[in-house]
């Protein structure tokens, strides 16, 4: 059992965490659809990205935080609060949605790489159509018995999974070990070690080429450094995932077949705490590698900033769209 200090202490870091998980990723939101240079596919699947990851923080206020401040009632009432609100349903929703979309980017960084000069594989506006939604249904499809399980527990004041028969538990949280790892970070390791190899140990020299093909590796020479820091976002982006998310399900899974000791309270808040760490992280890893998110998100908060100087009369400076302005960098959507 936690004791209280320790409960308002983590109170307070999941707190903060869900607090930098939604503005940051809302700033990645906000910045690419402003912005017609980062309307690439390949950004609308970080925006996707970004959209999960805010469900997670939102799910977990009611779940670990909120679920303190009031009486929660129980019977059917509570069997329907903890299904959809308390019991923090959607935000494993959220995190089963970032690893279908984090397989995504994987395999769209693995045919970008490796067939740079044709369309094979290459992601389209077309393709988001039906990844997009699909990576809900799946997520949501995943949780459906998390959604039908969850009932409020009155004597441990919090929202658990109570299933029918004990294999089904046991099942489900297999299920959610593959989910968030079994099988999304092999096949991520296997699609990045390719590309890492493409990138990093064989695109450095020019061997006998056709005019033709000089001119096409002339042209690739340029955008490299482009691929390179995208690919290095998406694998930081998936390592971090894979650590995070992994965690809880490992917990998870020990929590229904392991037969010496369930985990404690300790472990599971710990758990909490890196999930949305992770959620938190992505937009820092954006603006730390990706040169041109982090610049945008500059030129966003440096805007916000003038206009609120404005309106109050703080500053009698002439106001510059930056979104517009002539100091706005070349659109380069080969990556």
């Amino acid at each position: 059992m936690i004791s209280e200090p320790s409960q308002v202490v983590i109170i307070a870091i999941l707190s903060i965490l869900a607090i930098v998980d939604i503005t940051g990723n809302s700033l990645v939101c906000v910045v690419t659809t402003r912005n017609q240079d980062m309307r690439i596919p390949f950004n609308y699947l970080l925006v996707n990205l970004a959209v999960a990851d805010m469900m997670v923080a939102i799910f977990f206020l009611p779940f670990h935080i909120f679920i303190h401040t009031f009486t929660h009632p129980d019977g059917v009432a509570g069997r329907v609060l903890c299904s959809l609100v308390t019991g923090g349903s959607f935000a494993w929703v959220g995190g089963a949605c970032s690893a279908f979309t984090l397989v995504v980017i994987a395999i769209e960084r693995y045919y970008a790489v490796n067939y740079p000069y044709g369309n094979k594989g290459k992601l389209t506006y077309s393709k988001l159509k039906v990844i997009i939604p699909a990576s809900w249904i799946f997520a949501l499809i995943m949780e459906m018995p998390g959604f039908l399980s969850s009932d409020y527990d009155g004597t441990l004041s919090i929202c658990t999974l109570v299933f029918p028969e004990e294999w089904m538990g046991k099942a489900f949280s297999v299920v959610w070990f593959l989910v968030f790892g079994g099988l999304p970070i092999p096949l991520m390791a296997v699609l990045y070690s390719t590309v890492v190899y493409d990138l990093w140990f064989t695109r450095n020299q020019q061997h006998e080429l056709s005019y033709q093909q000089q001119c096409i590796f002339v042209y690739f020479q340029g955008v490299l450094k482009i691929r390179k820091r995208v690919t290095l976002t998406a694998v930081t982006v998936s390592v971090i995932f894979s650590i995070c998310w992994m965690t809880d399900a490992v917990i998870f899974l020990l929590s229904y077949h392991s037969t010496t000791s369930s985990p404690s309270d300790v472990t599971w808040a710990i758990a909490a705490v890196m999930i949305l760490f992770n959620s938190a992280i992505n937009p820092f890893v954006y603006a730390l590698i990706n040169e041109r998110f982090r610049e945008k998100i500059k030129r966003l908060i440096g805007y916000r900033w003038r206009s609120t100087n404005q309106i109050q009369g703080i500053t009698g400076t002439p106001h510059i769209n930056l979104a517009t302005s002539s100091t706005q960098p070349t659109q380069i959507t080969a990556e």
